[in-house]
């Protein structure tokens, strides 16, 4: 392995790599040569982003220290420029002001990273996948980062400058003291814009101060965190908040209201309760989540998103309050929730989506709470449904059931409550 450092050469060597890297003549204003020894690479595109590759055009590989000295790019890391290298420790040096986008993604040898006290930004996905690395320490001239570090499973430590006006660590999670995320507001029937003190970026040892809002975008994404306290006040989790996580038992502060997109997909704990002040959740939330077998609905939800609980396979339980504000389930929301038998359905259904492909193990959906039939969006709603199962309605409502559109590909299995008996 090599220690590689970048520094400025000669304009004949530039020449002898345009020759071997068969360059034209029209890009000889757009390569920059790096000679460290028995490598030479070729810093080669518009905005001179670090391409790496040798005169043979081979990707580089096997470098155990990377040090990059700000007089590059006039400071910048472009986008890609070292995705997938093996290095091992990484330092940026003074004059570096910003990381590209996935500029050292899934670098997974990748354990040490040095911050130069003149980088400014880090931008998305730059050290996602870093499987390896263990610590950061920000520096207190950064004034953006974005979701970087998903995936850094093993990360352990967080610090930052107390001298960094916008950023903190505390509880060895990396926080923006008035970050921006957002929150379900029931009168204008959207998210809206709040702000308050945010995680950005959480570690396999973090603790959530009392204080947080917010658990932003993928701060926790693919963290190997097994053991987490959610705060009463926070508000808000974002989009992918603890996607991948090894959470085994996670408890959700009623004083949250609003839960981003699949912030909890694939995760392994088994029984949750969203507590009835969750008015919002997004698409694809418990996605994957294999060992799932129970959970308890919100009563303030008015719908189940798409694909809720794709792929819960394990699932066997879900409780919907009587007095439940839940009008729509939507598409796939149970999709191949192969281990469930049976649903019971609050009165106020109104519409349901092609929601049940792949319910093999559904032998009742009970809708005698009902009073009205509810639409039924797909003639495929039920595929893959088990020879047993029966959709159980109000004796009043079974001739009407029957005949509306789209359930009446289903008459065979439509049965009146009062006729209905255990198999």
């Amino acid at each position: 392995m090599h220690d590689i450092t970048f520094y400025s050469v000669l304009k004949d060597i530039a020449q002898g790599i345009r020759n071997k890297s068969n360059l034209t003549d029209t890009d000889e204003n757009k390569i920059k040569p790096i000679d460290f020894g028995d490598r030479i690479l070729l810093l080669a595109s518009e905005t001179f982003a670090p391409n790496m590759v040798d005169v043979n055009g081979q990707g580089i590989s096997n470098v155990h220290t990377l040090i990059i000295n700000g007089s590059i790019t006039d400071g910048k890391i472009e986008k890609d420029a070292f995705r997938n290298i093996k290095v091992v420790d990484l330092e940026l040096g003074e004059g570096v002001k910003s990381v590209g986008d996935s500029a050292f993604y899934q670098c997974e040898q990748l354990t040490a990273v040095s911050f130069p006290n003149t980088l400014e930004r880090i931008e998305t996905n730059s050290f996602a996948l870093c499987s390896n690395l263990k610590s950061i320490a920000i520096p207190a001239s950064v004034n953006y980062i974005g979701i970087a570090f998903t995936n850094c499973s093993k990360l352990e430590s967080i610090e930052v400058s107390p001298e960094n006006p916008k950023y903190k660590a505390d509880g060895n999670a990396l926080i923006e003291k008035n970050g921006t995320f957002d929150v379900y507001d029931m009168e204008q029937g959207k998210l809206v814009a709040s702000a308050g003190e945010k995680i950005v970026v959480g570690c396999k040892n973090s603790t959530i101060p009392y204080y947080i809002k917010c658990l932003g975008d993928s701060c926790f994404y693919g963290i190997s965190i097994t053991n987490i306290s959610l705060n009463e006040g926070l508000l808000s989790i974002g989009t992918n908040a603890l996607r991948g996580t090894n959470i085994e038992v996670l408890s959700i502060p009623s004083s949250v209201t609003t839960i981003g997109t699949q912030a909890f997909a694939k995760c392994i704990f088994q029984k949750i309760e969203i507590p009835d002040n969750v008015i919002y959740i997004g698409n694809y939330l418990f996605q994957g989540c294999g060992n799932l077998t129970e959970v308890t609905y919100s009563r303030k939800l008015k719908s189940v998103p798409p694909n809720t609980f794709r792929d819960c396979i394990k699932l066997r339980t879900i409780i919907f309050y009587d007095d439940s504000d839940l009008a729509e389930i939507g598409t796939d929301a149970f999709y191949a929730c192969s281990a469930l038998t049976e649903l019971i359905f609050p009165q106020g259904i109104t519409s349901i989506g092609s929601a049940f492909t792949g319910c093999t193990g559904m032998l009742k959906y009970d809708f005698t709470k009902l009073t009205a039939v509810p639409t039924l969006s797909s003639s495929t709603a039920f595929t893959g449904a088990n020879d047993n199962m029966r959709i159980v309605v109000p004796d009043n409502l079974y001739d009407s059931w029957i005949d509306e559109t789209n359930w009446t590909t289903y008459k065979s299995r439509i049965i009146k409550a009062s006729e209905y008996t255990e198999s």
